[in-house]
């Protein structure tokens, strides 16, 4: 189950106040439609997964990986198996230039497969065990060195030849939701910057994406678009 959930909104908490959870996934569990901040990387380990997100039913093999975009809706089928689930809270890479950038390319998911990716497969699957052994048996400096993995994935799939204008989905509809995941971005940052409290709603705004969670920066943006 999801432990900090609200509407939607999942809540994730951190052991040791990192920014970093890993979890060893082996529930025969359904996880209802949610959404939260941190950047989820999935990759199962035995039998396969199914993840539904951004309209799509994606089906992965072993060892084949999606990252989720922060602030995409998702919901994940029961399922019997072992996975890898990632979630990363990125606001320690947002200074970092060109890391948003990399997010909208990945928004609302990316599947990373052999065949897709043959260029950078290997080297994040490999980039990923590394996470993985780091958060379960941490050394000094053990969030530094995962954030470092972190940065080599985005830079990897920012810098791969198959993401080509074709792997982009150009409708008008896709292009609302690239709109979407793109504020939904810039306002998390705004929220760091100015942490407003929350105003009444407004009958306008009440139907927009994910108004349980719109914060008065967020509403600002949302206006302004």
């Amino acid at each position: 189950m999801i432990e900090h959930l609200k509407g939607l909104h999942e809540t994730v908490y951190y052991k040791d106040n990192a920014n970093i959870l890993v979890y060893h996934n082996t529930n025969f569990e359904e996880y209802p439609p949610h959404w939260h901040t941190p950047l989820e990387i999935i990759m199962p380990v035995e039998n396969h997964y199914i993840i539904e997100c951004g309209g799509q039913k994606h089906f992965l093999k072993e060892g084949e990986i999606i990252l989720i975009s922060p602030g995409v809706l998702h919901r994940l089928p029961a399922v019997a198996g072992q996975r890898y689930i990632i979630q990363a809270e990125l606001s320690p890479l947002y200074s970092v230039k060109g890391t948003e950038s990399v997010l909208t390319f990945i928004a609302p998911a990316l599947v990373i497969t052999p065949e897709a990716f043959p260029d950078i497969y290997s080297h994040i699957r490999q980039l990923i065990l590394e996470i993985i052994h780091e958060y379960f048996h941490p050394s000094s400096f053990y969030e530094a060195l995962i954030f470092s993995r972190l940065l080599e994935i985005l830079v990897c799939v920012g810098r791969s030849p198959a993401l080509s204008p074709g792997h982009f989905d150009t409708s008008v509809g896709r292009q609302r939701e690239y709109l979407r995941e793109s504020a939904l971005i810039l306002t998390n940052t705004v929220q760091r910057v100015c942490p407003w409290s929350r105003p009444r709603l407004s009958a306008a705004l009440a139907n927009t994406i994910f108004p349980d969670c719109l914060s008065s920066s967020q509403t600002l943006l949302f206006i302004v678009i």
